[in-house]
């Protein structure tokens, strides 16, 4: 029974309520993804006077942590343009995944990469970076991961070469 100021009193049989379906964790009502945190965002900006300028970046943010795996993958495009003139056009991909032991704070790790970049010699690069991790902190409101090993980028266009690198990252997040 439902009484309202506006409508009056409503009565509606137990037998014609239902309960709501529950949201597909999944993209768009399917089960793609299910169980990933999902991110997607873009943006315009354009400007007009002296010079016409005009902005756009996109951005997709994938993650999932379960007992044994924690992984990521970023992909980020960005263009820009002045007066009908690119002056930047990028694109980069990486996938990272933590391979965790359980009850442990140690953990390998390894990270595919590859990036465009139209204003670079190279214009592709792609590579693989491995190492050891360690969780120093992991709470409800922060994580905090440090990460150190060695990794190889090939490039190409014009005079292809393979670079050898060190990795050192600190990351922290808050989760307010």
């Amino acid at each position: 029974v439902l009484e309202s100021p506006v409508l009056g009193r409503i009565e509606i049989p137990r037998s014609a309520i239902k309960p709501a379906a529950p949201p597909k964790p999944g993209v768009f009502g399917t089960s793609f993804l299910e169980g990933w945190d999902k991110s997607l965002s873009a943006g315009v900006t354009g400007s007009s006077g002296k010079s016409k300028d005009t902005n756009i970046n996109a951005d997709l943010q994938l993650k999932r942590e379960t007992e044994l795996n924690r992984m990521n993958y970023v992909a980020r495009y960005f263009l820009a343009r002045s007066d009908g003139t690119t002056t930047d056009n990028q694109f980069d991909t990486r996938y990272l995944h933590d391979f965790l032991i359980p009850e442990h704070s140690f953990f390998p790790f390894l990270s595919p990469f590859y990036r465009y970049d139209a204003e670079q010699e190279w214009n592709h690069r792609f590579g693989v970076d491995g190492g050891l991790g360690y969780q120093f902190i992991k709470s409800d409101s922060w994580d905090l991961i440090g990460r150190l090993g060695t990794g190889v980028a090939q490039t190409l266009q014009g005079q292809s070469r393979t670079e050898w690198n060190g990795v050192a990252s600190l990351q922290l997040v808050w989760n307010m």
